[in-house]
């Protein structure tokens, strides 16, 4: 069905095209409330006006009372709403789950001025047993009904929860094996236990402080993303040990430097399938040691991509990159620098990637910085203007042969040199 394919604004549009098209859109199975302009609008004004509540509100209550599709394949709410607002979203939850819904997407995104309560997920789960895929974002639940929420979600294979304030432990119990193939817990809990088999499981992600993590079984598991995680990561890298010789993609944190990944190496079993590592580096003040990073990525002799996400902590060092043992590495093609300043360190580390590959294929500059799981650009105009000039500066320093890509902006305008 081709409206299943428009946005549903457009969907409903069709109605004025002719009287046979006027009904046709409240069939569509596919609900995604998305207000993309309106939430631009509001990121820049940083501004949210109650009467844009109102009728995000009011346009999903339409919709609603309009819909004849006896079952959902999605349904998506995007907005920022809380606790304020429980009544309404209770009754657009039941809506969807009493049509069945496959994919339920809660994206409650918390008020940029006042931090008002979170919405708090409902006790009733009548429905859920047919979803495939929950998203929940800034939405709160407990620990305990979020185990008593998954235990009923037999079919389902896509878990996403982040910024759950009340969401201390993630456990699920014992029982019959999981479908489960994408999980992802992005929120400082304490402890993850997986008690029930998840032999589907493909992807597992999550950042905070855990303390204490279990997992029966992931014979498949090939996509690993622990990020922000400041306590030892030997405490949750040795229960997923026995899955590193089939990971294809890995993102971590260095929230010491370099001399971290020095640290976790010698934990580290062969990665021989790793395509893709990205490594977040939270600190350049105190370590120059560049050669944790050729020490890490010797263990990965498949890699192809390497990412490195730059966050500034303190005072900056030059870096020490001519001291050590050059190593060049067969795979690698593509490298990716993220949170780049045009400073001199940036531009050492730069190059230090390119002379760490045997066969160099692109480089990647990002001056965007991490933020949470966003990004945020330059403030200032003129800082930008020098970042991107510094990069550019880059391509007489490559090999003619290697392509420079530069991202300029939030929305990833990119400027490339070849």
């Amino acid at each position: 069905m081709v409206l299943s394919r428009l946005p549903l604004k457009e969907a409903a549009r069709t109605s004025i095209l002719s009287r046979r098209y006027r009904y046709l859109w409240t069939h569509s199975t596919k609900l995604d409330f998305d207000a993309s302009e309106t939430l631009a609008r509001i990121l820049d004004d940083m501004l949210i006006k109650e009467n844009d509540r109102d009728e995000y509100m009011s346009w999903v209550d339409q919709v609603i009372v309009a819909s004849q599709a006896p079952v959902l394949d999605c349904f998506r709410v995007r907005f920022y709403l809380d606790s304020r607002h429980s009544d309404k979203i209770d009754s657009w939850i039941k809506f969807a789950l009493e049509r069945r819904v496959q994919s339920l997407e809660l994206v409650m995104i918390s008020d940029l001025r006042v931090l008002y309560p979170h919405y708090t997920f409902p006790s009733f789960t009548c429905g859920v047993e047919f979803l495939t895929s929950l998203d929940l974002v800034d939405v709160d639940i407990t620990s305990e009904g979020l185990t008593c929420l998954l235990s009923k979600c037999l079919l389902l294979e896509k878990f996403h929860i982040a910024r759950s304030r009340n969401l201390n432990h993630f456990e699920i119990a014992a029982g019959p094996p999981l479908r489960l193939k994408c999980l992802s817990i992005l929120w400082e809990v304490i402890t993850i236990t997986i008690s029930a088999p998840t032999p589907d499981l493909l992807s597992f992600r999550f950042c905070g402080g855990v303390k204490s993590l279990h997992i029966e079984s992931a014979p498949k598991l090939i996509d690993l993303f622990i990020n922000r995680h400041p306590a030892p990561l030997s405490l949750v890298l040795r229960p997923l040990m026995h899955s590193f010789s089939q990971l294809q993609t890995l993102s971590f944190s260095l929230f010491m430097g370099w001399k971290k990944a020095i640290r976790i190496t010698p934990l580290l079993p062969e990665m021989t399938c790793l395509k893709h590592l990205t490594l977040r580096v939270y600190s350049f003040n105190s370590d120059t040691r560049l050669h944790g990073l050729t020490s890490l990525i010797k263990k990965a002799p498949s890699l192809q991509r390497l990412t490195i996400k730059m966050s500034r902590l303190g005072a900056r060092v030059k870096l020490k990159t001519k001291r050590f043992h050059k190593y060049s590495h067969p795979s690698l093609r593509v490298m990716e620098l993220r949170g780049f300043e045009g400073s001199t360190n940036d531009i050492e580390l730069a190059l230090y990637l390119l002379s760490i590959a045997t066969l160099p294929e692109k480089l990647i500059i990002d001056l965007r910085h991490a933020y949470l799981d966003g990004y945020y650009a330059f403030e200032e105009r003129a800082k930008l203007e020098g970042a991107v000039n510094r990069a550019l500066e880059l391509r007489s320093l490559m090999a003619p042969e290697v392509q420079l890509v530069v991202n300029l902006l939030a929305d990833s305008q990119e400027a490339c040199m070849d």
